[in-house]
């Protein structure tokens, strides 16, 4: 892999230390989506018929979904990034334990 450093932004020279910074990220993101998935939403309050129960208990489960949905979402994108960045660490530590 060849890189060019002028076009290479900062951030992305060091892969390792990316890894360690995402890490505790990926796993507050791994801890939302269990408790999403473990913790379904509530239906307090009284109301004034059971079709509107079931309304609000429609729309509470749609919530919900689209909650899981999102956490689901942002775990798979972070998990994906990480993936990423573990690979160019790979790549990086080969032709370094070539040389030394």
């Amino acid at each position: 892999m060849c890189v060019d450093r002028g076009e290479v932004p900062f951030q992305s020279r060091n892969p390792v230390s990316i890894l360690l910074q995402g890490e505790p990220e990926f796993d507050r993101l791994k801890r939302e989506l269990e408790e999403v998935k473990n913790a379904p939403r509530g239906l307090e309050g009284t109301f004034r018929s059971a079709a509107e129960m079931e309304r609000h208990r429609a729309a509470a489960a749609d919530a919900a979904i689209e909650e899981q949905l999102e956490v689901q979402t942002s775990f798979r994108q972070h998990g994906a990034r990480l993936q990423v960045l573990g690979q160019q660490a790979l790549e990086l530590k080969i032709p370094l334990q070539r040389r030394g």
